[in-house]
């Protein structure tokens, strides 16, 4: 019953306790959102080198989001979770919301209260493998394959951790 009536609410609770890392050192409010954000205006400002994490889970973005949630409206950020969802699979939202038997008030209120309760950090995009189903955000070999095809334009390597003002902003930010 709990399942099905939260799949209904469109409510998750990763705004409030998930801060996720691209590899380029842009954040996201989930790993399964899409990247389209990390190569927007919104990537240029979002990310390791601008903010800290606290400052990005108070950002007016994430409160939008939160609110967003909160008022249970559909949000196209969060369609992996809603395709998922439409087919009868569990999926990170649900996931997600099965560790919550009861919703914390700081969870009903769209501020943040400093209790991140997991990273997603991608460090890089360095490997040397080239899987079928990688991108090349998330390979930097697949990333070189397609850049010789003409397939891809973006970097062939990333890695925000080479910044050292960016990963001690980062470490700090987490003690």
């Amino acid at each position: 019953f709990r399942r099905v009536l939260f799949r209904s609410m469109n409510y998750c609770v990763i705004p409030w306790t998930e801060v996720h890392i691209n590899n380029d050192g842009t954040y996201k409010t989930c790993g399964t959102q899409l990247n389209d954000l990390t190569l927007s205006e919104f990537g240029k400002t979002h990310n390791v080198f601008n903010m800290t994490i606290q400052e990005w889970m108070s950002s007016q973005y994430q409160e939008s989001v939160r609110k967003s949630k909160l008022a249970h409206k559909y949000e196209p950020l969060c369609v992996g979770c809603y395709k998922e969802e439409s087919v009868g699979a569990d999926s990170k939202r649900s996931r997600e919301l099965l560790k919550y038997p009861i919703l914390p008030a700081e969870y009903q209120r769209p501020t943040f209260t400093g209790d991140v309760r997991s990273y997603h950090i991608l460090l890089g995009n360095e490997c040397n493998l080239a899987c079928r189903m990688c991108e090349p955000v998330y390979s930097s070999r697949v990333a070189a394959e397609q850049a010789q095809l003409g397939l891809w334009s973006g970097p062939i390597r990333s890695n925000w951790t080479d910044n050292d003002i960016a990963w001690n902003m980062v470490v700090d930010s987490m003690l």
